[in-house]
């Protein structure tokens, strides 16, 4: 099997930040804030499923719109789900030995607003209900970057060129058809998968044909996701402690992901001085960018 690309084809469509998790340890004013949850959470119980309600927002004229879950979850006693992000907290008005506050951030918001924007609004909607943020850090980074390939090189073959620090790969198969590999499970994965067949069987995601800015896939060709999830553990050793860490370091974190800890590369069962790195492969290592946001039709078709 030879794995190769037309040098004068550029491959990348688009390459960010597609999930993110920060904890927060939290000082809040008093419970007057759980109280309110309390109520809330009350309703959900009552009919069984998720009630809607809504808090200040950091600009005080808006309010921030969300559904409670009528259970919490790990420790927080309650859930709230907006559209671009989903608060976790503790009935704890002040830090302990765990953090008392998660947010988890979509997809679409990422995309949409970009990280460092949805991240402050975020914050901010903490801050107008009187909680203090004390510290905020990063729990869970998932980088990615959406590429073309040939689709007959779209096979699990291309493992045989994976030069990684995983011990596990496994591929998923539908109809005998490949849809994706999984690479390593601890502190920090890879996957790479068809994302156009992801978004018709799972997620709907139909708006990232805007951010790649094409219509259907080119004929002849797979546009496959690369994504790395990284663990709290491993962003501490990166030196990833918090988003500002993140922002300043993005390009880093990507190079060491794509240059130490997963590459492709040619002549398999060589010695590693004695392989070279696939220039489609270095065309993913020094793509990507990380600019999101400014994608208003994101929100409207999702």
């Amino acid at each position: 099997m030879t794995i190769s690309h037309p040098s004068n084809v550029k491959n990348i469509l688009a390459s960010g930040i597609d999930f993110l998790v920060i904890s927060m340890n939290i000082d809040w004013k008093d419970d007057s804030f759980f109280n309110v949850l309390d109520d809330l959470k009350e309703k959900a119980k009552e009919y069984s499923h998720d009630y809607q309600g809504s808090i200040k927002h950091f600009n005080t004229e808006e309010v921030f719109p969300f559904a409670i879950k009528p259970h919490g979850t790990k420790g927080f006693s309650w859930i709230l789900t907006g559209a671009d992000f989903t608060y976790k907290i503790a009935k704890s008005t002040a830090p302990n030995s765990r953090p008392n506050g998660m947010i988890e951030f979509r997809s679409e918001a990422l995309w949409r607003l970009g990280a460092a924007d949805v991240l402050r609004i975020a914050l901010s909607i903490i801050d107008a209900n009187e909680g203090h943020i004390i510290e905020a850090k990063l729990s869970r980074v998932d980088l990615c970057l959406d590429f073309i390939m040939p689709e007959d090189r779209w096979s699990y073959e291309l493992m045989e060129y994976a030069v990684t620090r995983a011990a596990d790969t496994q591929p998923f198969y539908h109809h005998k058809r490949l849809t994706g590999i999984s690479i390593g499970k601890d502190i920090i994965s890879a996957r790479l998968y068809d994302k156009p067949l992801e978004i018709q069987q799972k997620s709907n995601k139909y708006w990232m044909f805007d951010i790649w800015r094409i219509k259907e896939v080119p004929l002849g060709k797979k546009i496959i996701r690369i994504e790395f999830q990284m663990r709290r553990e491993a962003l501490k050793e990166l030196g990833l402690k918090t988003s500002e860490d993140l922002f300043q370091k993005i390009d880093q974190a990507w190079a060491y992901c794509t240059k130490n800890w997963l590459k492709f590369q040619d002549r398999p069962g060589l010695h590693h001085t004695q392989r070279s790195t696939f220039k489609w492969y270095e065309e993913i290592q020094d793509g990507f960018r990380g600019v999101q946001g400014a994608e208003p039709l994101v929100r409207e078709k999702a």
